[in-house]
C-alpha cells in the first residue's frame, strides 16, 4: 500500500528501478512517465528506510537547485546480464535534459556487489573521469563496503556538491589535490 501511495501504480516484483532498465533497454526516453522522470532516489533493493530516503531526496534536491544539474542514486538488485555501467550510461542518457550545467548517476547492484558512476559531458568538465571520480568514489566508498548505505550516499551528494562548488568558484574541476573536504578541513586545523 505505502508503495501503491507513493507511486500511484500497484507494486509488482519488477519495482521501480526495472522501468530504468526497460528504458535503458529499449531507448525509452524519460518524459514518457517510464519511471525516471524527476526522480533522484530509486532503492530497488530496500536499502534504505522510508526517512533516510526522504532525506536523502531533499539533499539531492537542493543540490540540483544550487548547481543546476541532475542527480540519481540507485540500487538495483540485479542487472539482468546487462553491464552496470552501460545502464548508468542509459539512465544518464534518459535524464540529462534535467540538468543544465549536468548530470550524474550513482547505481548500485546487490546481486554483482558493484557500482557504477556516469556521468554527461556537462558533469564531466566539473567532476572529470579519472581523478575526479575516483576522488569521489574515495569518500563514500568506506560506508558503502561497511553496509551503510544512507551514510555512502549521503557521502556521495555532499562530495558532489564540494566538488562542484570548487569548479563554481575556482572554473576548474576539482581533483583531490588542493581544496579540503570540511572533515579533512577540520582535522588540518585541529578542530573537531
Amino acid at each position: 500500500l505505502t508503495y501503491y501511495e507513493k507511486e500511484g501504480k500497484p507494486f509488482t516484483t519488477g519495482g521501480a528501478l526495472s522501468a530504468v532498465a526497460r528504458a535503458v533497454a529499449d531507448g525509452t526516453p524519460a518524459s514518457d512517465g517510464s519511471g525516471l522522470g524527476a526522480l533522484r532516489v530509486i532503492d530497488e533493493s530496500d536499502l534504505l528506510s522510508d526517512a533516510e530516503e526522504q532525506a536523502l531526496d531533499a539533499k539531492l534536491a537542493a543540490y540540483e537547485a544550487a548547481h543546476g544539474i541532475r542527480v540519481l542514486v540507485g540500487t538495483v538488485k540485479n542487472t539482468h546480464g546487462q553491464v552496470l555501467g552501460k545502464v548508468a550510461n542509459g539512465v544518464v542518457d534518459r535524464i540529462a535534459d534535467g540538468g543544465t550545467n549536468g548530470t550524474i548517476v550513482l547505481l548500485l547492484s546487490m546481486k554483482e556487489r558493484d557500482w557504477y558512476i556516469s556521468t554527461d559531458n556537462k558533469m564531466r568538465t566539473r567532476i572529470t573521469d579519472g581523478k575526479g571520480v575516483d576522488y569521489l568514489a574515495g569518500e563514500f566508498l568506506p560506508d558503502l563496503k561497511e553496509g551503510k548505505y544512507a551514510a555512502a550516499f549521503t557521502t556521495f551528494a555532499a562530495t558532489t556538491d564540494e566538488m562542484l562548488t570548487y569548479y563554481e568558484k575556482e572554473g576548474r574541476p576539482y581533483t583531490g589535490m588542493g581544496a579540503l573536504s570540511a572533515v579533512a578541513r577540520a582535522v588540518a586545523s585541529g578542530g573537531s
